[in-house]
């Protein structure tokens, strides 16, 4: 595992695995990383650490219960920050 993941990278991933199971898109690394921004091998790094945390099964690319209800939190988390950044613009 990467010595230090980045906790951006982490959240991106948990938001875009988020996201494109709510569009019913087969999610892959390799999809995950397009939308993160990252090397595929740096979203397989981070679905192991957020499997390790009981958020993610890295092996089939889904997310847990426990990982919807923190994705689904924190997606909401992100659209209400970019509200706010684009009222204050």
């Amino acid at each position: 595992m990467l010595v230090s993941m980045h906790h951006d990278v982490l959240l991106l991933t948990l938001d875009s695995l988020f996201t494109l199971s709510a569009q019913t898109v087969e999610p892959t690394p390799m999809r995950l990383a397009v939308e993160v921004g990252v090397r595929e091998a740096v979203v397989i790094e981070a679905l192991h650490h957020l499997e390790s945390r009981g958020l993610v099964d890295a092996g089939r690319v889904r997310l847990t219960m426990r990982g919807l209800a923190t994705a689904a939190a924190l997606h909401a988390s992100l659209e209400r920050t970019a509200a706010t950044t684009l009222r204050a613009a």
